[in-house]
This record gives C-alpha cells, sequence and structure tokens, in this order.
C-alpha cells in the first residue's frame, strides 16, 4: 500500500475513529474498578457512621447503667429485698418482691430506660 494514495483528511478520520474505540473501550474496561471503588468507599463511611452511632450509645448506656446502680444503692428497701432474695433464692415471693421493688426504681428513675421492667419479662 503506498502511502501517497491516503489523504489527509482519510488518515485524520482513521486517527479519531482510533481514538475514539480505544476510549469506550477503556471506558468499558474501567466501569466495574470504579463501581466497586464507589461501593468500597460507601461501606467503609457506612461502617464508620454505624461505628460512631453505636459508640455514643453505649455511653449513654453506660452513664443510664452508672445511675441506675447509684440510684439502687441509696434505696434501703430495694437492698433489704435483695438480701432477703440472695439468701433463699428458691423462695418466689422473695424473688417477686425484688423485682417490685427494682420496677418502682425504675419509675422512679425518671424514664431513663422506660422500655425495662423486669415484671414483663419474667
Amino acid at each position: 500500500m503506498k502511502f501517497e494514495r491516503l489523504s489527509i483528511k482519510a488518515v485524520t478520520a482513521g486517527i479519531l475513529l482510533l481514538l475514539g474505540i480505544c476510549s469506550v473501550s477503556l471506558s468499558y474496561v474501567s466501569i466495574p474498578q470504579y463501581r466497586d471503588a464507589a461501593l468500597v468507599s460507601q461501606s467503609k463511611s457506612l461502617s464508620r457512621m454505624l461505628e460512631i452511632s453505636a459508640r455514643k450509645r453505649l455511653q449513654e448506656l453506660r452513664k443510664q447503667s452508672i445511675d441506675l446502680g447509684a440510684l439502687t444503692q441509696k434505696n434501703r428497701e430495694f437492698r433489704s429485698s435483695f438480701k432477703v432474695a440472695a439468701q433463699d433464692s428458691a423462695q418466689s415471693v422473695a424473688l417477686g418482691e425484688l423485682v417490685e421493688r427494682l420496677d418502682e426504681t425504675l419509675a422512679y428513675c425518671g424514664g431513663i430506660l422506660e422500655s425495662l421492667t423486669l415484671g414483663k419479662r419474667m
């Protein structure tokens, strides 16, 4: 093939066509990689958000449990009910009284743990 017969117009069109085919093929090859990178990034950010939320909730629960422990230690009736229940664990009356005292303590907390009442779970 002689190069003299090729026109500049045909060479330019061929080069542009070759560049177009290369760009389309490279785009086709790189789409899955970008999609995977986006999914990894999204899962990392979601994981980080969940970690922050869980850490915050655990701190709140830790504070609430400390408050509840302090409140139950102050309550003399609860301590006496606990001693009776600990001495005779087979006696269901003492355990029932302990549960009632703990429910009263939870109600007295002013809604710290509104969803938790032992009487409903036992």
